[in-house]
């Protein structure tokens, strides 16, 4: 192997004291001379500056760390460490897969909250196994109880008590 020449980076880091940090590196493009190598030329890199990398590994750690454990947004942490929306919500992604397990527990009761426009309509299903459900048609907000009775506000008014 021979130095071909030199390549100059800028890769992004963390702030230092709330000020941006510039890093400059001069690194060596090197020259393979071996007949079967499949790369003739490449740079040199280190575990923090990957090859073609132009953030660090600690930039985007953090960045994913701020919306993990943060407790802030993709677009919050993008805008705080100057990074654009793509990289951090992938780093959010590499950070959630080393912190979650590979599989999740198996899901024992599930609730589903809604957040639905307009009253709901119910209507009563005669088969033993089922009761009030909601429904498609009907009149909007009507109740009918399990035993058959009108409760919707519609409804004629309730007796009046003695």
């Amino acid at each position: 192997m021979r130095v071909k020449g030199w390549v100059l980076t800028r890769p992004r880091d963390l702030p230092v004291a709330g000020r941006d940090t510039r890093l400059r590196w001069r690194k060596r493009r090197w020259h393979c001379d071996q007949p079967g190598c499949p790369r003739k030329s490449f740079t040199e890199q280190v575990t923090q500056v990957p090859a073609r990398a132009r953030i660090t590994a600690r930039l985007r750690q953090a960045a994913g760390a701020a919306v993990a454990d943060g407790n802030r947004t993709i677009v919050q942490a993008a805008r705080d460490l100057g990074m654009s929306w793509p990289i951090v919500a992938a780093a959010f992604t590499a950070h959630a897969a080393k912190v979650l397990p590979a599989e999740p527990e198996p899901v024992t009761v599930l609730g589903i909250d809604e957040v639905r426009r307009g009253k709901p309509c119910w209507s009563f299903d005669k088969s033993p196994s089922r009761g009030p459900r909601p429904s498609t048609g009907g009149t909007s907000g009507s109740a009918i109880s399990a035993a058959g009775k009108d409760y919707s506000p519609r409804s004629k008014a309730a007796p009046a008590r003695r």
